[in-house]
């Protein structure tokens, strides 16, 4: 299987538990693209990434782990539930002035042939139970959001939105993900039993 459009974590897509997909907004990478030939993330590799930290925070809280917690659980059985994409095709790097404006420079074709891409991954998809959205509240992300959501109504998949995943929104976060808690809870609990150490 070569994925394209959704970071996994090592043995991940060699598993069968089920999966969270995340999205953000856009690759701040300029060689982070859809033509990339290596999907493979390692949050080890950038630990200080707010992005990541948070969310395996807010994953890793539904049973009462901390983030370091959870991903040393993580590291120790070489994969993970939690994979990551972007609503966006363009990079678009942190230093850059004026993102509002790139942002709308996006065609709707190149966001939809993008947004089919990540869910064009079937037997990835097929494991998802929840996508969460996280800052995708401004107007920029207003088309990618929403065909997101009914990609995952198609599929039966449940979104979440939450604010962007970053230290100050945390409290706001983990407030919007409340009621979805319980089934990020399941998913962890289901990966823990299905990949005893």
């Amino acid at each position: 299987m070569n994925p394209k459009g959704i970071l996994y974590y090592k043995a991940t897509l060699e598993a069968r538990f089920p999966l969270i997909l995340i999205f953000g907004r856009e690759p701040n990478d300029s060689n982070d693209t859809v033509d990339s030939d290596n999907w493979q993330y390692d949050f080890s590799d950038h630990p200080r990434c707010a992005f990541w930290n948070i969310s395996h925070s807010l994953i890793g809280g539904s049973c009462d782990l901390t983030a370091a917690q959870l991903k040393a659980k993580f590291r120790q059985r070489n994969c993970s539930p939690i994979l990551y994409s972007d609503s966006s095709p363009i990079s678009i790097p942190n230093s850059a002035l004026r993102k509002a404006k790139i942002r709308k420079g996006i065609t709707e074709e190149e966001i939809d042939n993008h947004i089919d891409l990540v869910f064009s991954n079937k037997e990835i998809i097929d494991r998802v139970k929840i996508v969460i959205l996280s800052g995708l509240y401004k107007s920029d992300f207003s088309y990618s959001k929403n065909l997101i959501i009914q990609k995952c109504a198609d599929k039966g998949i449940v979104p979440c939105e939450v604010p962007f995943f970053y230290g100050t929104n945390k409290k706001d976060i983990i407030s919007q993900a409340e009621n979805y808690l319980p089934i990020i809870k399941s998913i962890c609990n289901q990966f823990f039993e299905t990949n005893k150490v």
